[in-house]
């Protein structure tokens, strides 16, 4: 069974995030985590301690709170208060069945937690969390998406079928359509698996766009106006394309400037 891990600090960007959390567990018949992570300074001060207890006491009712506001959407709710660093108990909560777990997060929040768990660059991501990763932007649309844009790289490797593969059966379980965008930036060289590699996505049934702009990130963002896509799929590998540019740039259009949900996905795991 999945599981949907979201981590919320209770800020209007989280409860968006969690929405969409309750609304992807609907579709996956799977239960909801909500996670909020709390610390205060470590100290054998008395007044600390309670502090502490307090923090823990004020965590636990909103969880609480949160979880009823999400009661409409008929899936199970369960919540977590837990002392840590939200980086550190987010992955050991995935660690457990990074196979079977779903993260969805927001892009910002009154603690700036997505910042901090995605690090100055989209590997941060990759390296942290060994699971797909919904983003969620606090204005993207309500619902889950219908028209997913999967970003792909020119690179032909062993995994590739299956993360095609998996691109499906996640527009099968959304209801969505799925087509994929290689964005070939000025000045970069073709690659020569590209041939191969686009007609291997073409088997799998997935409608593919070659188009060229100055920079990757500003051209995924256009194809997703121009062609109304309501997300934007990548896949996360050691040496993917996107991952490689390393520029805080990258990180930024795709996680803090588009409207609309991002997905990490794995080449060896479902998304």
């Amino acid at each position: 069974m999945y599981t949907i891990l979201c981590p919320t600090d209770f800020s209007a960007g989280a409860s968006r995030a969690a929405e969409f959390a309750a609304e992807l567990a609907k579709a996956w018949n799977a239960p909801l985590v909500l996670v909020h992570a709390y610390e205060v300074p470590q100290s054998e001060n008395l007044a600390l301690a309670r502090l502490l207890e307090e923090v823990k006491l004020l965590t636990v009712e909103s969880l609480q709170k949160e979880a009823k506001r999400l009661e409409g959407h008929g899936v199970q709710i369960r919540t977590e208060a837990l002392y840590g660093n939200v980086v550190s108990v987010v992955k050991e909560l995935v660690e457990d069945d990074p196979w079977h777990t779903f993260v969805v997060m927001g892009t910002c929040g009154a603690s700036g937690f997505a910042q901090e768990l995605f690090g100055t660059n989209a590997s941060a991501l990759m390296h942290r969390l060994p699971c797909p990763v919904w983003v969620v932007p606090e204005e993207a649309p309500k619902g889950l998406p219908k028209r997913i844009a999967l970003a792909v790289d020119g690179l032909l490797e062993p995994a590739t079928d299956g993360a095609f593969a998996n691109a499906v059966v996640l527009g099968k379980r959304l209801g969505a359509r799925v087509e994929a965008v290689h964005i070939h930036s000025d000045g970069e060289k073709p690659h020569v698996d590209w041939p191969e590699k686009e007609q291997r996505i073409r088997a799998h049934g997935l409608p593919v766009e070659v188009r060229r702009a100055p920079e990757v990130e500003e051209g995924l963002l256009r194809f997703l106006v121009e062609t109304q896509s309501d997300a934007l799929a990548f896949i996360a590998r050691k040496h993917h394309w996107l991952l490689e540019i390393g520029h805080r740039s990258v990180s930024n259009a795709l996680v803090f400037r588009a409207q609309q949900p991002l997905l990490v996905m794995h080449e060896d795991r479902l998304a």
